[in-house]
């Protein structure tokens, strides 16, 4: 695992944000694009409350195994610290790579995706008659009502 600089959330290290993808010996453009290759190397993996792995994924461990994969950093593990972590950026100035936040239960973030461009996101669903790890539309019925903004982990320009 490359350290770099990072923040403390509770008892766990996260690197600051935006990532600086020189740090990691890459380019911005690479490091989104592995990014995105890694989630979608996840495409049709089943939801599973807390999973990590292809055997099911919630939404933040979807997002946590993909930075984990592509990148070999971690960041954090739930929806909410993901939101509290991310650099906020405007609805329109999401770029693929970019993540963004939905509150779908209660009045607190409770699911996220990578925007993968073009309107579309991927994540790992557990409602409605489709679950598991799939593309998604923000201007979907449900996760246009639910957008709760956005956030950059990864630096756009080095």
């Amino acid at each position: 695992m490359i350290m770099i600089n990072s923040l403390f959330i509770g008892v766990h290290v996260f690197p600051d944000i935006p990532i600086q993808a020189g740090d990691l010996g890459i380019s911005s453009a690479k490091a989104r694009y592995d990014l995105l290759s890694a989630a979608e190397s996840y495409l049709g993996a089943p939801y599973r409350f807390g999973g990590l792995d292809s055997r099911g994924f919630d939404c933040s461990g979807f997002v946590y195994r993909s930075f984990r994969d592509a990148l070999d950093v971690l960041v954090p593990r739930t929806s909410e610290r993901l939101y509290n972590w991310a650099m906020k950026i405007p609805y329109s100035e999401i770029q693929p790579g970019d993540l963004v936040f939905f509150i779908t239960a209660g009045s607190r973030i409770s699911h996220v995706g990578i925007y993968t461009g073009g309107g579309r996101f991927i994540h790992s669903q557990s409602f409605g008659n489709l679950t598991g790890v799939m593309y998604s539309y923000l201007n979907e019925g449900n996760w246009s009502r639910n957008f709760a903004g956005a956030g950059r982990a990864l630096s756009l320009d080095e």
